[in-house]
């Protein structure tokens, strides 16, 4: 067309200009078109060379984090950088470039935005356009080493009941403390008042004195919590995820657990791997939040069809941490999202187990598709059934295991 278009200039205006400089416009343009068409159809040979200046980058989530590279290109002053994009996981995305060209070198560096986790950037697709803006030319770069992004939860204000987990009524003490733990021994019999716990009754004083006496026990004293977040795919579906909330949820536990010096630890299992925080008291929190940008995004998401990996192994790995960390009885937070019946069978025997030591567990049900829906209410007809259908399986499992131990659903233990 642009030749065409050159040809017909050319015959138009014959008249008007000189022979000799119509024909160098018209070859010149020839030349140009020619360039252009060689540059095009030669995609694989543009990129001679690519090196990565950091292959491990890190930020905060929701903040832009730059990935630098460097590529070496055949044409750099007839092409420029008009795109850019990149293959990953679903929880970073691409938000703008930079270019700075040095001779035949272009040092590109690529903005991201992402969500909690460990991220793997396996590809850069770069779009290149001609000076004239004729031709586009598409470049895909497979990294033989990928790009690691690490993103560690954003600080945001809580919505989390923190007295669900730690109740006024009990005691809790800085990890120096000398007093030992939970205190289970009887220290007295008093005449029953309206709203003592029935199971307190001490029966043979109530008989001696004809009227109900009541059991006082020494104090209930924690100095640990253990938290432990079992994550399956469905954890990492949306916009954003229910891992974001999951996080904020702990990380608000966190922060009061340090502010009265208590001890804590967390614990993350997901499909594919589990991680285990330090043992953090007063000023640690930051190891927490280190643990989270270490939790790997799946390359492909799916709704779990009722059996989570994490799951089945909850029960083994609660047990290892709390044993290894907790010598008194200290307080446990699981957040799961049991699947079936066998994961609900699991969390009564670790309630029982745990319960011989005198820790005291406390279950906050994640469904993935519910968290979605209580936070950003943006979702499909599909998963609106998925909602109603978590909303039955929760309060299903609340119901079977509520009078054996604490459990709560979303609703229950968010502001």
């Amino acid at each position: 067309m642009l030749i065409l278009a050159t040809l017909i200039a050319f015959v138009g205006f014959g008249n008007q200009i000189p022979s000799f400089l119509a024909l160098f416009i018209a070859s010149t343009t020839l030349t140009v078109v020619v360039a252009s068409l060689s540059i095009a159809t030669s995609v694989k040979s543009i990129v001679t060379n690519v090196k990565i200046l950091k292959h491990e980058v890190s930020g905060v989530e929701n903040e832009e984090i730059g990935v630098e590279v460097a590529i070496e290109v055949l044409f750099p002053k007839v092409l420029s950088v008009a795109g850019v994009g990149l293959e990953s996981d679903a929880g970073i995305s691409y938000v703008k470039h930079n270019v700075v060209v040095n001779d035949n070198m272009y040092k590109l560096k690529v903005f991201v935005k992402g969500y909690v986790g460990f991220h793997k950037v396996k590809m850069l697709t770069i779009t290149f356009r001609d000076i004239f803006k004729l031709f586009r030319v598409v470049a895909r770069i497979r990294l033989s080493n990928p790009v690691t992004v690490q993103i560690v939860p954003m600080k945001k204000p809580s919505r989390f009941k923190m007295d669900i987990v730690m109740p006024s009524e009990i005691v809790y003490e800085a990890f120096t403390s000398r007093r030992r733990g939970m205190g289970i021994n009887i220290l007295g019999v008093r005449e029953y008042v309206a709203g003592d716990d029935f199971r307190r009754i001490a029966w043979k004083a109530t008989a001696k004195a004809r009227r109900l006496m009541v059991k006082e026990f020494e104090g209930m004293s924690f100095k640990n919590i253990v938290i432990v977040a079992s994550i399956h795919y469905g954890h990492f579906i949306g916009d954003p995820p229910p891992v974001s909330y999951i996080a904020s949820a702990i990380l608000s536990i966190v922060s009061v657990a340090c502010e009265r010096n208590m001890g804590v630890r967390l614990g993350v299992a997901t499909e594919d791997s589990i991680k285990i925080s330090d043992f953090v008291v007063r000023k640690g929190a930051e190891n927490i939040y280190s643990l989270f940008s270490l939790i790997e995004w799946p390359e492909t998401l799916a709704e779990p069809r009722g059996y989570s990996s994490s799951n089945r192994i909850v029960r083994w790995f609660v047990k290892q941490i709390v044993f290894d960390t907790c010598r008194e009885p200290c307080i446990v937070a699981l957040f799961i999202d049991p699947m079936d019946d066998l994961d609900v069978e699991n969390i009564v025997k670790l309630h029982e187990e745990l319960r011989i030591y005198g820790h005291e567990l406390k279950v906050f049900l994640t469904p993935s598709t519910l968290l979605r829906f209580l936070f950003n209410k943006r979702l499909s007809t599909q998963e609106l059934n998925n909602v109603m259908r978590e909303v039955t399986r929760s309060g299903f499992i609340a119901r079977k295991i509520h009078r054996v131990l604490g459990v709560y659903a979303p609703s229950e233990y968010v502001v």
